[in-house]
Parts: structure tokens; sequence; C-alpha cells
């Protein structure tokens, strides 16, 4: 039977039980060697119950694939927590993808309370869509009935055609109470507009999992040059069953200074008693130049209010009007996401720092209101700890658990960095 999805990322609401506790700092708790153990991470992580730590890798493996500075398909690993406190964590790769119909490249994790992983692959499948990148997939991976040692089993559940159904899907999944999943493309669409992306849902059926496209974003009008958005980061719901998502492109565009777009903050509703079996696509903001465009997916709070990246600052959106919480500067140069903590705190990932590799920070009111506070939490330094982190998940513990891309001691060369990435803790 299927468990009840549910995803662990970010809100604060969603924050699993565990039995470590931790002084306070950064600890890098795995170094990615290169090997079969997986190579650049490029999506955080989630958790279970028992503190052990779900991700993927978007090189590495066994896989026969091949790049001219990364090998491997890519894998799904499991970091399980020291027996002992102070000990050290012990990496285990579940799945390797092998390429071509069995997907690779995988994008982020969902999972359920029976312990199943969800997820996407950029690449692979049947189906191809371009001259580098089969369409991608969708599947699911099941921990073993029995034995610990036994192999996890890889299904399937959609292989993309390239067509209105799109290709490419490079976010995670989410899912609703009913165990349908939901994720976006970054291309494909209708013939009018086949690199726009997609929104898709799949359910569950008898005869295996169906897919619908619930909705194709839009080309621009033929005189126009404001749209609904293009490439979308993903999608998260909120109380009411409302999808919410940015697009990197899209939306507003200058198409006389090198065309360049700078993306939207949409909402999905679904189908209302009556109202037929569309969802229906709103426009909440379209970024302009002075904001400089969301560089990740979105974050909704209980009251309803959304909250991104853009640019080098944080912003709120509430009522279609957008509100910057937060600019950074000096060293902090770029924001790349946030997350949701308790107490009306926000943490998240930027480019940049002391050191180039980026940083963790920490936005938290002042005392009576009005303004933020932001504390950088730790800066990454390339070797040994991490060079780019993902945006992290934050344990009941207090910590936050992440990856970084590249960086680390191994000797992988990826786009002129140094390292293979890193499984990381911050303790605010």
């Amino acid at each position: 039977m299927e468990g009840k999805i549910f995803q662990l990322a970010s809100l604060a609401g969603v924050l699993m039980s565990a039995s470590h506790t931790f002084a306070a700092g950064e600890t890098v708790l795995y170094r990615f060697q290169g090997g079969n153990d997986g190579q650049n991470p490029q999506f955080g992580v989630v958790r279970d119950p028992a503190g052990n730590l779900y991700g993927t890798t978007e090189y590495g493996g066994d896989g026969d694939c091949s790049l001219p500075n990364a090998t491997g398909c890519g894998t799904v690993f499991r970091l399980s927590p020291a027996a002992e406190p102070g000990g050290a964590w012990t990496e285990t790769v579940l799945y390797s993808f092998q390429g071509g119909l069995d997907g690779g490249a995988p994008g982020g994790l969902l999972i359920d309370q029976a312990g199943n992983l969800y997820g996407t692959t950029y690449s692979g499948g049947p189906n191809t869509c371009d001259v580098l990148y089969n369409c991608g997939t969708v599947f699911k991976l099941s921990p073993p009935s029995s034995g610990a040692g036994a192999a996890w089993t890889k299904t399937v559940l959609y292989n993309f055609q390239g067509g209105e159904d799109g290709f490419g899907p490079g976010a995670s999944l989410v899912a609703d109470g009913q165990g349908n999943l939901y994720g976006t493309t970054n291309w494909g669409g209708p013939a009018a507009c086949p690199d726009c992306g997609t929104v898709f849902e799949l359910s569950p059926a008898s005869a295996g999992w169906v897919h619908t496209a619930i909705y194709n974003f839009q080309p621009f009008p033929a005189t126009g040059s404001i749209g609904d958005g293009q490439v979308p980061f993903g999608v998260t719901f909120d109380g009411q069953g409302n999808l919410y998502g940015a697009t990197k492109s899209g939306g507003y565009c200058q198409r006389f200074e090198g065309g360049f777009c700078f993306g939207t903050v949409f909402e999905l509703s679904p189908p209302g008693s009556g109202t037929g079996t569309a969802w229906s696509e709103s426009v909440l903001y379209r970024f302009v130049p002075t904001n400089g465009g969301p560089s990740s997916n979105v974050v909704v709070d209980q009251a309803g209010a959304i909250y991104g990246a853009a640019g080098n600052a944080v912003y709120q959106l509430v009522n279609g009007e957008l509100h910057t919480l937060y600019s950074f500067k000096n060293t902090v140069l770029v924001a790349e996401g946030v997350i949701l903590g308790p107490g009306s705190r926000l943490f998240g990932v930027a480019g940049g720092g002391t050191y180039g590799d980026g940083a963790i920070f920490e936005l938290q009111p002042t005392q009576g209101g009005g303004s933020l506070t932001e504390t950088t939490l730790y800066n990454f330094a390339g070797s040994p700890d991490g060079n780019l982190p993902n945006v992290p998940v934050l344990g009941s513990d207090g910590a936050l658990y992440g990856t970084t891309w590249r960086g680390g001691t191994q000797g992988c060369q990826y786009y002129g960095s140094v390292g293979c990435g890193t499984l990381f803790r911050v303790v605010p």
C-alpha cells in the first residue's frame, strides 16, 4: 500500500523527530568521492523519522554516462547518523542510474510515511527530445521488505514524451493527501510554445500512473512582451490545495535588450465544484529589471504569504504586492533560496560570501517588528567544506542539513572547481 506522501523540506511544521543533539557550528558529514558513491549533489536532502538523510547526486555511480569532466548517471543515497556522538556518518548508495531507458541526472526527492522515495530524472527514458538528452522520467524507489542489505526497488512511473506533456523535469515533486504527485518540466508544452514548460500531475491508477498536464505556460502575444512565465522552478502547496511557483524566465521581457526576461510568481487553483476539470492559472507578480528575477522556487506560510529569493534580495509577496525583506550587500552577494523556520525566521543560501563559495544565512525579526536582522551562519570555503550550497532542510533538533554541489577534498574537476560535493550540518 502506498504511504501517505508528504514533503520533508522547508515548512517549520514538518519537522521530524531525532534523538541526536549537536554542538553549534558547521560539520561536514560526508565528502563525496566521485566514484560509485556519487558526484555533485544538485539538490538538498529529505529526512526520515530516524534522522537518516536522503538525496541524489547528478553524476557518479556505476552507470555508463560520460561528460568531459564527469562520469556516471547519478545516484540516490542515504546518509545514516553515527551510532555514537561524534562518530562518522555512513553513506549508502541506494540506487545507481544507468542512463538510457533507466534515466539519468536525478532531481530532488520526496518521501512518504512508508519510506518510499519519489523523484525525477532530467534525462533518460525511451523518447528523444534533443541531441544530448532524452525527455526524462518520474521514478519511485521502494525500501526492501526484508534484510538491511537487500536492494531497493526502482520503478519508472512515467516517461515524458517531449510534446505537450513536457520534457526535462528539473525540480522536486510535491504531493496532495490523495497520493497524487505534482511537478514541473523546464521545457515542452503546446506546439505554439515548445520550450515554455509545464506543470503536471501523476495520479496512481490500477493500470499504472496517469499523467495530466494541468498547465502549459503560454507563448507571448504576437504583438506583446508580457507572458505568464517560462522554465518553472517547481511548485509548492498552500493549506487550501493551491499550487504556487516561480519561473526563471518569461513574464516581462525587454525584447530589444537581448531578449532577457525576468520571470514570474504564479498560482494554480484546482478545479472547483461546477467549474469543469481545468486548473486555473494566475500570474501573481512579474519581475522587472530592478528586482532581478527569481533564483529559486517559493515557500508559503500559514497566512498565505509567499517568500522567495530574487537578485540580491529576499522578498515577500502578499496580495500581489512585492516587499523586499532584506537586500544583501558586501560579501553575501546573491540570495538563492529560503525556507521557513519557527518564530517567523527565514533560513537560506546565498552565492558569494567571505570566500566566494556560498553562505548559509538567517533572517530574524527584530524586537517590536518592522525590520529583519541578517546573520551569516556559515561561509563555505570550497575545500574542504564545500562550494555552492543547495537549500537546506530544517530538522527538529534545530540544525540545518544540506548539500554543496562542489567542493570537498576529492579530485573531481567540473566547471573549473575542485571537489565532488559535500553533505553538511549547520547549527544556528
